[in-house]
């Protein structure tokens, strides 16, 4: 089983001549196979925490190692066979279809087509969305568009999935379900899972919640 470790992680953002400090020596461990959740109040830095945990970001101070790894060390193909990313308002490319956008995760990872075809397949059906193959991104409900990043994210069968504020701009009822395919997800191929979230109810399903206070990461359950 894999780890990805936190280790005294900050960020600072400098405006002219001031420097704020985000993020202040956050420190923490996460498994594969367990679930983790991040809450804390809007604006205190969780997505920015997010964006370095996936190496997307870097930070100004710390590491963020995938076993003894410096994640920011790896390529764009390595960090996607490890991490997958799930955003509140994915990205996708408006001229391709919904299948094309998930086709390219897998080719930047550098998998076959023929194992892309069988892993999309089996997620595609999996969440429900098997009619959506040829439509265009701009006939998804938001529900089915949050899926569809899922599908995205988890073509490479990383070994960590981080969803920063996946359900924020869905419904009560879209939300739960969202938060049912993650969790199936997880469960299925043994990943760890990552959530960041305002909504309580998410973290209640997950095993272990961090709380992101003052630029400090507590642990608080």
């Amino acid at each position: 089983m894999h780890t990805l470790q936190l280790k005294g992680i900050e960020k600072t953002f400098t405006q002219t001549t001031i420097s704020i400090p985000l993020l202040k020596n956050c420190t923490a461990v996460f498994e594969q196979g367990n679930t983790y959740g991040l809450i804390g109040a809007s604006g205190i830095g969780k997505s920015t925490l997010m964006h370095i945990l996936a190496g997307i970001d870097t930070p100004t101070k710390g590491l963020v190692l995938f076993d003894t790894t410096n994640i920011h060390e790896f390529s764009n193909k390595q960090r996607t066979q490890y991490i997958g990313f799930v955003t509140q308002s994915p990205h996708m490319i408006k001229e391709l279809t919904v299948y094309e956008n998930c086709e390219i995760a897998g080719k930047i990872a550098g998998i076959s087509t023929i194992v892309i075809k069988e892993r999309l397949d089996e997620l595609f059906t999996l969440l429900n969305l098997s009619h959506t193959y040829h439509w265009n991104i701009g006939q998804l409900s938001g529900g089915q568009l949050q899926r569809i990043a899922i599908i995205r994210s988890l073509v490479t069968r990383p070994a960590f999935l981080l969803a920063d504020e996946p359900t924020g701009s869905l419904d009560e009822i879209t939300g739960k379900e969202l938060l049912s395919v993650l969790l199936t997800c997880q469960k299925k191929w043994g990943m760890g899972l990552i959530i960041s979230s305002h909504n309580k109810y998410i973290t209640d399903q997950l095993q272990v919640v961090f709380t992101l206070q003052n630029g400090i990461l507590v642990h608080a359950l």
